[in-house]
Order: structure tokens, then C-alpha cells, then sequence
């Protein structure tokens, strides 16, 4: 099973590679495939919880850790094809994070991710644009298209089928894995610390929840998180849980906080995949 974006990052894939991990991995022997970009691995590699996101990059450590509870494996390395074939050792279902279609045999299962805010991001190929193909290509190749929206978005109309999936913020994890609500950080002084893809999609989920930062810090997407600059103190940073894989506790003297984001698998399709697969979750 191959879960792709059309744009290069910022479309929410891998959070809806990690919910059909656990829907999928608590009757059956999935393993996913995570992106080895910024990993430091020449061959094959099941990343463990305790792997630094430095090694196995910093997609590969979120899912690891996420998944170590539902007793999932996470693969990494170079070479996709080398990948697959070590990967088919230790399951029966592999789930593909970045990979949209193959060939010369097709995927059992082929589901683009889009954004509801920009589904197709720029509209055009880089160097002009963020496109990885063109919207019909891309729209060719799938089985389902899955559109990601958030509690305040509409679906867009793309004049194609679309499974809707639901997400959003339900709230934050401290380092030491206590969950607080989102309504509990409303009137907090916090920061917001990023090294992602289109992170004015997290504030602005974040502003629509009632939360306003006190602070902005941007990075490169899967870049290393320098010294914190000088501005306003803050309660506590927050994160999303793949940047949580490259911060420690605290970053310049506040918490770290990871964003617990919630995906909302839409029955049909969980139906639709079970039956291609030829398993019931």
C-alpha cells in the first residue's frame, strides 16, 4: 500500500500513514516504510524508539516511537526496491510513506493525500512550483484521493472523488508523556517551534482553536534546531511530534510540547482497504 503527496511536503501523508498503522497493525503484520530523507543509513534498517532522529531521520524516529506501543516495525533506507524486498521478512502488509505508485506491478493500494487549504500547492512544478506532478497525473495514478480538513475548512471541489478525512490539534504531550487538552494552553504564553513544510498550516489550525502565540520560530523542513533567539519569554514551546524527535526537554529554559495531531480514517475507506488487501482490521 502506497500513501503520496502531490506537493513536496506539507500535505499530512504521514500522519495518515501512522492512524492506517494502527487500524491496520492491531489484526495484521504491517510494516511501514518511512522516508529515509536526512537519514544517515546505507542499508536496511528497523529503527528502534531509542534511534536519534540525526540517524534515522527525523520521519522514521516520530513513527518508531509512535507505533513501538501497537508493535508496528519502521524500516528505513536508500534504496527503496532493496527496502521492499528486506521489509517482506517481517510482514504481510507494507505501507509506503511518500511513494504514490510502482511499476511494472501496481500497488495493492494507492491513496493520494491532499491538502483542503492547497491541495495542489502552487499549481506548478518546481522550480516554479511544489508540484511532484501535475494535479491529473497525480490524480491518475491513485486509487482513492484523501482529503485532509481541518474544523474550519471546506472541501474543495476538485471536479474528483474524495474520501474527506477529518484532523486537527486535540491537544499537547510534555517529554514526560502527560496529555493536556487544548482548551487547558488557552491564555498560556507560548511559543511555536518548527522545521516542517508549510507550517502556517499548523498556526493558523492553532489561531482557530484560540491560541495565539507569543512566538514564531521557522527552520528548514527536516532541518536541526539552532539556539533559541532572543525575544519574549514563553511557558512552553510547541512542536509537532516530528520535530519533538530533535528537541530535548526544554529549549531555551521552557518545556517542549509535542502536538498531538488527530486523523479521522472515514469508514468507507477503512472498508475499501481491508477488502484490496484481503483482510478485514
Amino acid at each position: 500500500m502506497g500513501v503520496g503527496g502531490a506537493t513536496l511536503g506539507g500535505a499530512g501523508k504521514t500522519p495518515v500513514v501512522l492512524e492506517l498503522a494502527r487500524v491496520f497493525g492491531a489484526t495484521e503484520r504491517v510494516v511501514v516504510l518511512a522516508s529515509a530523507y536526512s537519514a544517515r543509513v546505507s542499508q536496511p534498517l528497523r529503527v528502534l524508539p531509542e534511534h536519534p532522529a540525526r540517524e534515522v531521520g527525523d520521519e522514521g524516529a516520530w513513527l518508531a516511537r509512535a507505533l513501538a506501543p501497537h508493535g508496528v516495525p519502521v524500516v528505513v533506507g536508500r534504496n527503496r526496491q532493496q527496502l521492499v524486498d528486506w521489509a517482506s521478512r517481517l510482514g504481510d502488509v507494507l505501507l509506503v510513506d511518500g511513494l504514490l505508485q510502482a511499476a511494472p506491478e501496481p500497488l495493492s493500494a494507492s491513496l493520494l493525500v491532499l491538502d483542503a487549504g492547497a491541495p495542489f500547492g502552487a499549481g506548478h512544478c518546481p522550480p516554479a512550483g511544489d508540484l511532484r506532478a501535475s494535479p491529473g497525473r497525480c490524480l491518475a495514478l491513485a486509487d482513492r484521493v484523501l482529503t485532509l480538513v481541518g474544523p474550519a475548512q471546506t472541501v474543495p471541489a476538485l471536479g474528483h472523488p474524495v474520501d474527506v478525512v477529518r484532523h486537527g490539534w486535540s491537544g499537547v504531550r510534555t517529554h514526560d508523556g502527560l496529555r493536556l487538552p487544548v482548551k487547558s494552553l488557552r491564555g498560556l504564553a507560548l511559543g511555536l517551534l518548527l522545521a516542517i513544510a508549510r507550517p502556517e498550516r499548523v498556526l493558523r489550525a492553532l489561531q482557530q482553536t484560540g491560541i495565539e502565540p507569543r512566538r514564531v520560530e521557522l527552520h528548514t523542513d527536516h532541518g536541526e534546531f539552532p539556539a533559541p533567539r532572543r525575544g519574549p519569554p514563553v511557558d512552553a514551546w510547541l512542536t509537532t511530534q516530528k520535530c519533538a524527535t530533535k528537541l530535548g526537554r526544554q529549549y531555551g529554559g521552557a518545556p517542549v510540547w509535542a502536538l498531538d495531531h488527530a486523523v479521522e480514517l472515514p469508514t468507507p475507506l477503512v472498508a475499501w482497504l481491508g477488502e484490496r488487501l484481503g483482510r478485514t482490521p
